[in-house]
């Protein structure tokens, strides 16, 4: 059992995702899965819920949002199965082999549950540990590492293939080159929000909003303009 957990309900908030692996072999195989933006409640009832259903070997939590709590609560009942995860970056971890069948992106590639599009990239700021850079990093390892017959694994989202990536990481290559040529041109934050860089891609993003254009415009800018 994989828990990622959010932080509370609402459109504006993170989802928490828990899903269930069966490995098979070198395979691992997706076999159910829950996705929500709730509150810890919520996520303690859908946590209780998944155990008694599945009986997992072992439990893989994030620890981060209400990962925390979740892992405080359930070490004193499950103290033998919790593994705690640190969110530490965003380089891709993959399953060993030669011929590898699975990759799962982390946190450098997010799909939301709507159509073959995908969510503006958020969680990869400096807040979270992470880099652009090791975001770009991260994408351009799973491309060169999977082929058409890859199973990819999302941060979040449904099961998707190489070629969904290629655009992603051509959108974020393309709104940091705008970011950077108007840090060059001293604009200020504000003036970037304001030019829209982003208005090619929305009507192509399942789930986007107002407030995820800005976070993510906002953490390019910040990291390009403190490399100045």
């Amino acid at each position: 059992m994989s828990v990622d957990a959010g932080m509370t309900r609402g459109q504006r908030n993170s989802f928490s995702a828990i899903q269930i692996w069966c490995p098979a072999g070198s395979d691992h195989y997706l076999m159910d899965q829950w996705r929500e933006q709730c509150d810890f409640d919520e996520l303690q009832r859908q946590f209780a819920r998944y155990f008694r259903r599945y009986r997992p070997s072992a439990i893989l939590v994030e620890s981060a949002a209400n990962g925390h709590a979740l892992i405080s609560v359930m070490k004193r009942k499950h103290r033998k199965l919790i593994h705690e995860i640190s969110p530490r970056g965003q380089r891709p971890r993959g399953f060993a082999g030669t011929s590898i069948r699975s990759w799962v992106t982390g946190f450098c590639y997010r799909k939301m549950p709507l159509g073959a599009t995908n969510s503006l990239p958020n969680s990869w700021s400096s807040l979270n540990g992470g880099t652009l850079k090791g975001m770009l990093e991260g994408l351009e390892a799973t491309m060169k590492s999977a082929d058409a017959n890859t199973t990819i694994v999302p941060g979040h989202g449904t099961l998707i293939r190489r070629d969904a990536i290629v655009p992603y990481r051509d959108m974020i290559l393309a709104v940091a080159g705008k970011v950077e040529q108007m840090i060059a041109q001293g604009k200020s934050l504000q003036e970037v929000l304001a030019a829209k860089l982003t208005a090619p891609y929305d009507a192509k993003v399942a789930g986007g909003t107002e407030s995820s254009v800005e976070r993510f415009v906002s953490a390019v800018y910040q990291e390009l303009k403190g490399g100045k």
